[in-house]
């Protein structure tokens, strides 16, 4: 099983990456994993999402912050997450 925390993408996209090609098997050079990083960016796909129309999942992106879920789930969803989740 190979784990990846959301954190730690957020800390070191590119090592956590490479982490994961490496796990694979699979080669890429540092400018194919850095655009892949880029495209895949929240502002990136938040606006691919919107001018395809797709307002609801451009809406869903919020942030990409650590911890911004504390701000926007109720309590009892907090709760449930760390609960279910840890």
């Amino acid at each position: 099983m190979f784990v990846v925390r959301y954190e730690d993408l957020l800390d070191d996209a590119e090592g956590q990456a490479r982490r994961l090609l490496r796990h694979l098997g699979v080669e890429r050079s540092t400018a194919q994993i850095q655009a892949a990083l880029r495209s895949q960016s929240f502002g990136v796909a938040r606006e691919r999402f919107l001018v395809a129309g797709d307002v609801a999942r451009a809406k869903f992106l919020r942030a990409g912050r650590h911890g911004d879920w504390r701000g926007v789930l109720t309590t009892e969803q907090q709760v449930f997450c760390l609960s279910r989740f840890g």
